[in-house]
């Protein structure tokens, strides 16, 4: 499994799966349509690489097992997992009100195939 840099700051470097030679966390984000929702993902994502994940369990949360999600307050969520110290692997990006159990599966999923 290929991995995509999205961002490397000060304290954690963000990598986002590549699958089919399609990364899932850009095709996400190049989806959203609303241009506040989205300002604040790239935001959340800049943050992370520069600080480390926030200890607000509003933007950075454990979900399952190895999986935390990165989530804003427009509804955009983000599963991730840790891979090295200071490395937070991206699996792909869903709005809030999916299913969250489906979602959190996916990104075990890639988790165990990386």
């Amino acid at each position: 499994m290929e991995l995509e840099v999205l961002y490397e700051g000060r304290k954690v470097k963000l990598s986002a799966i590549v699958d089919n030679n399609r990364c899932l966390v850009k095709d996400f984000l190049d989806s959203i349509g609303d241009r506040r929702s989205k300002a604040q993902m790239l935001s959340l994502l800049q943050y992370v690489s520069d600080n480390g994940p926030p200890f607000n369990e509003q933007k950075f949360r454990h979900l399952s097992g190895k999986i935390y999600e990165l989530k804003t307050r427009t509804g955009l969520r983000i599963l991730c997992f840790w891979s090295e110290a200071n490395s937070l692997i991206l699996t792909h990006g869903f709005f809030k009100g999916e299913r969250l159990q489906r979602e959190i599966k996916k990104a075990l999923k890639y988790s165990k195939d990386f």
